[in-house]
């Protein structure tokens, strides 16, 4: 599995379709904390700058666990109670896990200026 993702990473990396003199299309894909893969498009208005934008999605995922967190707070009294009122805040988590899943979906508007053509 390893290998096949390697491969894709290699072979959508070095993608890049000309259209035209002025165009270019470009596909990538990439793995690592998560998944990430994209297609942009460059228009060039000279040999040197350009505009380019594209589309891309991004997910991640991420797990955090406890299997034992305590934890107390102090709570200044409200103007409103009496002086010697006092609230504490205490906190027990057993076995706690949680687990998120991040989905973006990105669209970069960039200038490009490049000193070679």
């Amino acid at each position: 599995m390893k290998r096949i993702k390697l491969s894709l990473v290699i072979v959508l990396t070095f993608i890049g379709i000309n259209l035209s003199a002025q165009d270019e299309v470009s596909l990538y894909a990439g793995f690592g904390s998560g998944i990430e893969g994209g297609v942009s498009y460059l228009y060039s208005f000279s040999p040197k700058w350009g505009l380019r934008s594209g589309l891309v999605y991004s997910q991640e995922k991420q797990s955090q666990s406890f299997s034992l967190l305590e934890d107390k707070y102090e709570v200044p009294t409200p103007t409103s109670f009496p002086s010697n009122s006092k609230f504490d805040y205490y906190t027990r988590l057993d076995n706690y896990k949680e687990e998120q899943t991040l989905l973006y979906l990105n669209v970069p508007i960039m200038a490009q200026f490049q000193t070679t053509t």
